[in-house]
């Protein structure tokens, strides 16, 4: 998308959810998701038929089919009322499990418009359940583990954060920037012991050290394990063992911090991976 395009207003979670992408004078393009509980037995060609009744069109040709899409359609300038028009894409992957709805109006201006359709949609991209997936917001960049699914999220200017969840696992990614004034607000070990998200387990630490980032990039900072349980007298009940590393990235001047919380033993191996691969 061009880069002054941001999000306006995200509502809903990975299951099912919507959000407006504008520029800095009006919106631009609304996508709608939502992921099928059972992915084998929904019927693609079912919904875009069903989708295409409620509006009252018939669909048109030539409809833009990003690469991993099992099926697409779309109708375009359709009229619902004298003096104004939308076009509609819809489209869904098998492979990743997810349906899609975009909708322009005659509200954007038309070389908006068709970029919106012929680079943006046309270009989509899609992640299976299985696989690693990328997050970029506001020029911060993440990769989740394959299986996680986003949970929550804290996305305030100099702070973003995610949470994702696979069972009874969760993971943290954060960024915060300028990375010079947060440590100079608070250290290290403070900002891991400060989640954006309401924790009710109490941190105990096992042990902490350096870390450092094993490439070209100046990446230096803190690792430490511990366990986290839930305040007297339920401290033996559901225990959690977590993993975290808090590092600044000089380069960039960025704070970046992963944490891995589980029910077993943290292996640590994930919590590296996912600081080495943010940005």
């Amino acid at each position: 998308m061009r880069e002054d395009w941001r999000p306006m207003r995200i509502k809903g979670e990975h299951r099912a959810g919507s959000m407006m992408i504008g520029d800095a004078e009006s919106p631009i393009v609304r996508v709608k998701w939502f992921r099928p509980k059972d992915v084998e037995k929904f019927d693609g060609a079912a919904w875009l038929k069903e989708r295409f009744k409620q509006l009252g069109a018939v669909p048109e040709s030539g409809a833009p089919k990003p690469e991993r899409f099992t099926g697409v359609g779309w109708v375009r300038d359709l009229e619902p009322k004298e003096g104004e028009s939308r076009s509609v894409w819809y489209g869904w992957s098998l492979d990743a499990g997810i349906a899609l709805e975009c909708v322009v109006t005659n509200l954007t201006d038309e070389d908006a418009r068709d970029e919106v359709f012929n680079v943006s949609v046309a270009g989509l991209q899609v992640t299976s359940a299985g696989e690693p997936c990328r997050w970029s917001l506001y020029g911060i960049g993440f990769v989740s583990p394959a299986g996680f699914e986003l949970e929550k999220k804290h996305m305030y200017s100099g702070d973003i954060a995610l949470q994702f969840k696979a069972g009874k696992e969760r993971v943290l990614l954060r960024q915060v920037y300028p990375a010079k004034l947060a440590v100079s607000r608070r250290k290290l070990e403070r900002w891991l012991d400060c989640s954006p998200f309401k924790q009710h387990r109490k941190f105990k630490l096992r042990n902490s050290e350096p870390w450092h980032l094993n490439s070209g990039r100046q990446v230096d900072g803190i690792k430490r394990q511990g366990a986290k349980r839930l305040p007297s007298p339920l401290g033996f009940c559901a225990a959690r063992s977590t993993c975290a590393i808090a590092a600044e990235d000089k380069q960039k001047d960025r704070l970046l911090i992963a944490e891995h919380i589980v029910p077993g033993e943290c292996a640590g191996d994930l919590v590296g991976q996912a600081i080495a691969s943010m940005n």
